[in-house]
């Protein structure tokens, strides 16, 4: 994971920093609706032309969403003919990561030279498996076209399997060079700075985090990521019993809190929640107050908190280097627990051979 902040003009003993780390590559997970779930049973999943190396740090300067791709000179596409993993159930979830990928020009290369998934698995009983294939897919009109197997790093693509009409090809690779028919799949794609996500089956709504925690001293700030599709939301503060308080804003709007311990800012565009300390706490125990957002027919609370001078005896710091860019091969990153991917990492790293004159602690 790498990150980026802005360091501010003169640093001091109490200064605070944000930064928000991004994933180099993206996430795929693969989940049957109920409907689904009556007629095929999920077994394998794999990955077809997929780049061979993945650029650590990408291009773009950002601290939000990358828009961008980093894929590095040398890469090479590679044909990933083994299942990455066996599922035997409804669902595959954070155990699968690869790098990022172009789209593929023209209507005509879709289905021989774009990255796609492939799923295999029974359809209604059947004893031999079957496949199917998903692309990655980012909305209708000419987006659909011009972005057609783009892959981002630092995002999740969910692949809900909703429906499945008929038997499937008999080969994976058979399946990745076809049409991809019988099976109707919704692709669901978000920025991996929201980590926690809502859907209320038309609209979905996702924050970086639901719990906060600011520094004791006064002028500290987080910034809370804000993921939608609705054109609007609505913030309010609520009282010690979780009662709803009339202090309210949308977007661009702010508002302090009755004890004047927070301001709560929302961004002109809603895509960031910034909320900063009014004075300094100097007390025994934390300060904590409670937000409610509001959006369509999604209620979400998000607690905040203000440390205490005596909780905050532990210090992490952090060291850099000006290193030059890096790249890890090959291609596909996955295991079947956490554990297991974290080794595999290691050895990808060890063949990479980023070197510099400093020192990174």
């Amino acid at each position: 994971m790498t990150g980026q902040t802005l360091l501010p003009g003169e640093l001091t003993a109490h200064t605070s920093l944000s930064l928000s780390l991004m994933r180099s590559v993206a996430r795929v997970d693969v989940t049957l609706s109920k409907a689904a779930q009556h007629l095929f049973t999920l077994q394998t999943v794999q990955v077809y032309r997929i780049n061979s190396l993945v650029q650590l740090i990408p291009d773009e300067e950002t601290t939000g969403a990358v828009t961008a791709l980093s894929i590095p000179s040398g890469n090479t596409v590679k044909e990933n003919k083994t299942a990455v993993f066996e599922t035997g159930g409804q669902e595959l979830s954070a155990r699968l990561y690869i790098p990022e990928s172009e789209a593929v020009a023209g209507a005509g290369n879709n289905r021989t030279q774009a990255t796609c998934v492939i799923v295999g698995g029974t359809y209604q009983g059947d004893t031999q498996p079957t496949y199917y294939q998903m692309d990655f897919l980012p909305g209708e009109g000419a987006a659909h076209d011009e972005l057609f197997g783009q892959v981002l790093r630092n995002h999740k693509y969910v692949f809900e399997i909703q429906n499945v009409l008929g038997t499937g090809w008999d080969t994976p690779g058979e399946a990745a060079t076809n049409d991809a028919t019988l099976v109707a799949v919704s692709v669901r794609e978000w920025n991996e700075n929201t980590t926690w996500m809502d859907f209320d089956g038309a609209h979905f709504f996702g924050l970086s985090t639901r719990q906060t925690t600011l520094s004791f001293y006064s002028a500290s700030m987080v910034e809370i990521h804000v993921g939608t599709d609705l054109p609007a939301y609505q913030v309010n503060w609520l009282d010690e019993a979780g009662n709803l308080l009339p202090e309210g804003i949308a977007r661009g709007g702010s508002m302090e809190d009755s004890g004047h311990l927070f301001k709560v800012r929302i961004s002109p565009d809603g895509s960031l929640i910034t909320v900063t300390n009014l004075q300094s706490n100097n007390t025994e125990a934390a300060y904590t107050r409670q937000l409610l957002i509001t959006a369509g027919n999604m209620k979400l609370t998000v607690t905040i908190t203000q440390s205490s001078f005596r909780q905050e005896s532990r210090y992490i710091y952090v060291y850099g280097s000006t290193l030059e860019i890096g790249t890890w091969g090959n291609g596909i990153y996955g295991s079947n627990t956490p554990l297991q991917r974290a080794g595999g990492l290691v050895e990808l790293a060890k063949k990479t051979a980023v070197t510099s004159g400093n020192t990174v602690r």
